[in-house]
């Protein structure tokens, strides 16, 4: 069997003689398998970032609402380990480091336009700046206070 485990910019090769393997490097972001006999392909749950995601809900029922066209947004550039978003008026940049199902923002810049509604931008952002861990589910990504799992946003695939 050859499993091969991709890094940032290099990729490793092992030859195992049994059916069975794992991906021990929390950096590795995708995992193939091949057998003789069939080919299968096995993607890391950080894989699945790249994307738009749009604000959906948050646990907390007394955030502020938003209107739609002013949804605030987060876009994952895995190979940069950076994310580019809007707040619902500015937009933002920030680094990010993930191990596991931590997740944590670093570095954040957010433009300072005025706007008439602030309020779910100020939630998002001071939420965003408290991510402790992170879910991938059902093109939904959950993000979690790091001092409170029980808080949490949730943004859908945009």
């Amino acid at each position: 069997m050859n499993v091969n485990i991709y890094f940032h910019a290099t990729k490793t090769n092992l030859n195992e003689k049994n059916d069975s393997f794992s991906c021990m490097c929390s950096n590795a972001f995708f995992c193939s398998r091949k057998t003789s006999s069939s080919s299968s392909s096995y993607s890391n749950e950080i894989e699945g970032l790249n994307a738009e995601w749009k604000y959906s809900y948050a646990s907390d029922k007394n955030s502020p609402k938003v209107a739609y066209k002013d949804l605030p947004t987060l876009n994952f550039n895995q190979s940069k380990n950076t994310v580019s978003g809007y707040g619902s008026c500015n937009e933002l940049n920030a680094d990010y480091t993930i191990a596991n199902d931590q997740l944590s923002f670093s570095n954040m810049e957010v433009t300072t336009e005025k706007c008439d509604n602030v309020a779910i931008e100020k939630f998002v952002i001071n939420f965003l700046k408290n991510v402790g861990y992170y879910k991938l589910e059902s093109n939904k990504l959950f993000l979690y206070s790091k001092s409170n799992r029980s808080k949490f946003i949730v943004y859908a695939k945009g």
